[in-house]
């Protein structure tokens, strides 16, 4: 079994597409099924707002997509968007009212295996947001980057030889 917190960066207006694959150190990659997860959707059948709302969707394969390969639960916690901006409003502005007030609005991501996976986004706001766009952080942490790879040090400068016969 697999399980995974995800930080992944979406609007209300987002469609998160989802490709589960097998990985073998000794092999290539083999893609097992993709779903797709359309957030408006999902917002417009919860009362726009997303508090620990599981979806279930089916794994399809790219070959045949109408067989199930199987199934994928993710949970999508935190999200709370005005309907009014959502059926009224220009798509690029709109924003978590939980991010309009400064406080947090968190998604979050779980994957326990192949049958089971729980999604999200982390956002905090802790100013005054003059972007459309919204506002990450992983629960208040940096996301940890690879070390820089350390430079040789530069070349020692030559002398130069003394001439010859003297």
């Amino acid at each position: 079994k697999w399980k995974q917190h995800l930080t992944v960066i979406v609007s209300p207006v987002s469609k998160i597409h989802f490709r589960v694959w097998s990985h073998q150190t000794l092999k290539s990659d083999i893609l097992l099924g993709s779903a797709t997860l359309d957030i408006q959707e999902t917002l417009k059948a919860n009362n726009m707002k997303l508090e620990e709302v599981i979806m279930n969707m089916d794994l399809t394969g790219d070959k045949e997509p109408t067989d199930g390969i199987g199934e994928l639960s993710v949970c999508l916690d935190g999200m709370q968007v005005d309907p009014d901006l959502l059926t009224n409003g220009d798509a690029s502005s709109i924003r978590s009212s939980d991010q309009n007030d400064g406080s947090k609005a968190k998604n979050e991501t779980r994957c326990g295996s192949v049958d089971s996976c729980e999604i999200g986004v982390f956002s905090e706001n802790k100013g005054a947001n003059t972007s459309d766009s919204p506002l990450i952080a992983n629960g208040g942490f940096k996301p940890s980057r690879p070390p820089r790879p350390s430079r040789p040090p530069p070349p020692t400068p030559r002398r130069p030889s003394a001439p010859v016969g003297m």
